[in-house]
């Protein structure tokens, strides 16, 4: 797909009127991104991807929903869903579907990811972001009881799924997908894959019995992020200047938030993450089983995700072909599950 006509008119349903436009790397979800610029010079992101189902088009449509109200509450750090025309005051329309593809509009937000390790005080006004974030979420959730996104009392979805997956990694799903991933043929792939499989299979024991205690743990749930890492948080010096791709928001606890972000910015830097969530939690006022969960988050996350690309290179061997940037955060991932420790450490 290329920007042509049809993007032009896709346009025009958002009320955009452009001037020009630049392609911009969508990531690793194979989405289409552009960044437009309309005829008085202002900036829109535009974005493009396939709907797998009604039900998550129907998710998407809500998150974008609390987008929109956060982003009346904060317009300096998050960006504003624009509608295709009219009034709609269910959402609807804050994604439009086209052909084979669901199309969203968004505010461009200035500002560029950290390229480092923050700095104390971005550290600081990030978890003070966050925490404002969390609260226009409680606040949606609250107004939109039969949303998506309602508020909920229960476990942690991400650890009941990180629970579940370790259950099915211990009763051979650990070897069935170093059978897969062998199988691809992927050149350079199935050397890696066998290293964080080893590293994995020791850890394995360890993380079911980490896990366990909070799969029966009720915790107070509601919007967050879940994908809040360095690419997707913008400053401008000292100052959150966007909060963007809001795309893999859902219910769960806001310390899943902090977990990623922390992690994402000192990935295996065994010195400095430790600092940097202690001061986090001192912002945040966590409790100390708050800060317990937090560090279950890291530690499931970290020694797990490397699992999700696996599974998806063994579904399409051309992946790490196709996209160069997912065997990079493959082997990133890797390299950081092998040199992982808690974020608490104990002293």
């Amino acid at each position: 797909m290329q920007f042509d006509s049809l993007d032009l008119q896709i346009c025009g349903r958002f009320g955009i009127q452009p001037r020009q436009s630049t392609p911009i790397l969508g990531g690793l979800s194979e989405a289409y991104v552009w960044c437009v610029t309309d005829v008085s010079g202002r900036n829109f992101a535009l974005k493009a991807w396939r709907p797998v189902s009604p039900a998550q088009l129907q998710h998407r449509r809500a998150v974008r929903w609390w987008m929109r109200d956060a982003s009346g509450t904060y317009p300096d750090f998050v960006p504003c869903p624009l509608q295709a025309g009219g009034s709609d005051m269910s959402g609807e329309s804050l994604i439009l579907l086209q052909g084979q593809y669901a199309w969203q509009a968004e505010t461009w937000c200035t500002g560029e990811s950290l390229r480092c390790a923050p700095s104390q005080v971005q550290c600081a006004v990030a978890a003070t972001a966050l925490q404002q974030l969390h609260a226009t979420g409680r606040e949606f959730a609250r107004c939109h009881s039969s949303s998506v996104l309602a508020l909920q009392r229960s476990p942690s979805p991400a650890i009941l799924r990180r629970a579940e997956l370790v259950d099915d990694l211990l009763q051979g799903g650990l070897q069935r997908l170093l059978v897969l991933v062998r199988s691809t043929g992927a050149a350079g792939a199935s050397a890696v894959a066998d290293c964080f499989l080893q590293l994995l299979k020791k850890w394995l024991p360890w993380l079911q019995q980490l896990l366990q205690p909070w799969r029966s743990r009720t915790l107070n749930l509601q919007p967050v992020l879940r994908d809040v890492r360095t690419e997707n948080l913008l400053f401008h010096r000292e100052q959150i200047s966007g909060v963007i791709d809001w795309d893999a928001a859902d219910v769960d606890h806001p310390c899943l938030d902090a977990a990623r972000l922390l992690r994402s910015w000192y990935a295996g830097n065994s010195t400095a993450l430790p600092a940097a969530a202690d001061h986090w939690a001192e912002v945040w006022q966590l409790s100390s089983d708050l800060r317990q969960l937090l560090a279950v988050f890291d530690a499931a996350a970290v020694l797990l995700n490397p699992i999700v690309w696996l599974r998806r290179l063994a579904d399409d061997p051309a992946l790490f072909s196709r996209l160069p940037a997912a065997r990079q955060r493959f082997e990133q991932l890797v390299q950081t599950a092998d040199q992982w420790q808690s974020v608490f450490p104990r002293r």
